[in-house]
């Protein structure tokens, strides 16, 4: 007799062979478990974040300096060309200054060549007429000399009109012995004044004694005078005759 095996409909219900306390129950301990792994699984994150971030930065990185230099490079092209620009406006500046230049001075050249020329042509008239002036004050001077030597009196008063008698006759005791010769040594610069009116000279007179018998110079007297001259029309008349 076959005997039938009926199932019990009690399920045994087995527990961990976890070895616990006393006091220690399956709900305390889950608790701490789930805590461990959230911290692992944390901490998981991380590692697995971190080379993502260092890639991204590393990417950043490249980025930017290659950013920075293509901006480099463009200043530099930048200055380059304002180099180029400049050294290019300068030679141009310089060939248009050197341009003005040449013909500014070749205009300036000629005004200040034809300014020396006409200045150079007046201080040679001008130079010319007062040479011409002095030497027509020293020959008037001379003149009176020449007239003392020969004893004309009317000839020396032609000259110096205001000669006394005393100043030509103060010669006629010494002609009586020698022959004498006289004439007029070392004029100064003669000193025009009054618009070319007025003329004064310093000079010596030079009055050589000559034996007659001889024929030979016996003395020689120098004597300091100053003269002023007035021009009288085209000619020159002695004022005043002075020692000094």
């Amino acid at each position: 007799m076959l005997l039938a095996f009926r199932p019990s409909s009690r399920r045994r219900t087995f527990a961990p062979s976890w070895n616990l306390a006393p006091d220690q129950s399956a709900d305390r301990v889950r608790p701490r478990t789930a805590a461990a792994v959230s911290t692992w699984a944390a901490a998981s994150g991380r590692r697995r974040r971190w080379p993502w971030v260092l890639g991204v930065l590393g990417i950043i990185a490249i980025a930017g300096s290659t950013l920075m230099r293509k901006a480099r490079e463009a200043n530099e092209a930048r200055y380059a060309a304002a180099v180029r620009d400049s050294t290019r406006r300068a030679d141009s500046l310089s060939k248009i200054a050197l341009a003005r230049t040449d013909s500014s001075g070749q205009l300036i050249g000629g005004m200040v060549d034809t300014v020396r020329r006409a200045d150079s042509l007046r201080r040679d008239s001008i130079a010319n007429a007062n040479k011409t002036l002095s030497n027509a004050v020293v020959s008037a001077v001379r003149r009176y000399a020449s007239a003392l030597q020969s004893g004309n009196k009317d000839a020396a008063k032609a000259v110096f009109p205001s000669a006394t008698d005393r100043d030509l006759n103060a010669w006629d005791t010494a002609r009586g012995q020698y022959n004498l010769r006289f004439s007029v040594a070392s004029p100064s610069r003669v000193r025009l004044s009054e618009n070319n009116l007025i003329a004064d000279v310093d000079f010596i007179l030079q009055v050589e004694y000559i034996d007659r018998t001889t024929r030979g110079v016996y003395s020689t007297s120098r004597l300091p005078r100053h003269a002023q001259l007035s021009k009288q029309g085209q000619r020159w008349q002695i004022e005043k005759l002075n020692e000094r």
